[in-house]
């Protein structure tokens, strides 16, 4: 049973806004099938068919294994522009067994179309690569988008962004992907930053989600305010109606009864009239002289 290694982050030399670059370096597998594996990001207009690069390798106490660095010409790949992919697979487990930690330097990218860059430039700089476990790669993609690979990390004269393309340091924004450079560090400089953004965006969630208690309860048991106000309404609507009706109805007989007494006083004898008025003149004074002498 092969004993599982203590690799070590690779190591890559960059130079800002180059049209090929390393964006991983790994070390893989046992001693019995040792593996260095490199992936890079072709930014060029054509399709990646092949790089040369050199590597000095070390073992688990960072002694340089080798005094000259090791040249390498990776297998045929066809990496198409704007794509990231594995362009060497190199098996160190007879050369190197006793390899922990690589450190790579890009120096031709050859194209489909035959045509070749130069990939050393004057201004370069060594950059760890430093892993991320597939959870943190889970949150980070979730807030950054699925083209984010890493953190973003700031070097002396260049910057990389969370699509892993290394930028000069006077690049505002990432040539890659277009991403700000303050925005990037603002937002995604850790996975504690990260996570309280997600953390925030659940929160706004929850809050956005919650309904009123009280229209809950209300749906609940089958009550509905709104339709019982107009309920309400439409019966004093209909109170008025009713009442509107009645209330005319004891004007016209009020006015009936006027007239009718006014055409009958009209329409009676004088004489009679004359007879009615003594009588009750006689019918008053009599009543009045009762109550006299009972006092």
């Amino acid at each position: 049973m092969n004993r599982k290694l203590d690799f070590r982050p690779g190591v890559v030399w960059v130079g800002g806004d180059a049209f090929v670059q390393i964006v991983d370096v790994k070390l893989k597998g046992s001693t019995s099938d040792l593996t260095l594996e490199l992936k890079a990001l072709n930014k060029s207009g054509s399709i990646l068919a092949k790089i040369e690069y050199e590597v000095y390798f070390y073992d688990s106490v960072e002694t340089k294994l080798q005094e000259e660095p090791y040249r390498i010409t990776g297998e045929d790949v066809e990496i198409k522009p704007n794509e990231i992919g594995v362009v060497s697979k190199f098996n160190l487990s007879k050369s190197f067994p006793n390899a922990r930690r690589a450190e790579v330097k890009l120096l031709k990218a050859v194209f489909l179309d035959g045509k070749s860059i130069d990939l050393v430039y004057e201004h370069m700089e060594k950059f760890a690569i430093p892993p991320i476990s597939d959870d943190d790669l889970q949150l980070l993609q979730k807030v950054a988008g699925q083209d984010a690979i890493c953190l973003p990390a700031k070097l002396s004269i260049n910057w990389r962004c969370v699509c892993g393309y290394f930028n000069g340091d006077e690049s505002d924004f990432c040539s890659n992907c277009m991403r700000e450079q303050n925005q990037v560090f603002s937002d995604y400089r850790s996975i504690e930053k990260i996570k309280e953004m997600i953390e925030r965006e659940i929160a706004g969630s929850v809050e956005d989600d919650e309904s009123d208690p009280l229209a809950d309860l209300e749906a609940e048991l089958g009550l509905d305010t709104g339709p019982v106000v107009q309920e309400e309404n439409q019966e004093s609507v209909i109170e008025e109606e009713q009442t509107i009706p009645e209330k005319k109805e004891i004007e016209a007989v009020k006015v009936s009864a006027f007239k009718e007494t006014g055409e009958y006083l009209a329409k009676a004898p004088k004489l009679n009239l004359a007879s009615l008025l003594i009588s009750g003149i006689m019918l008053s004074a009599s009543i009045f002289i009762l109550l006299f002498r009972m006092r």
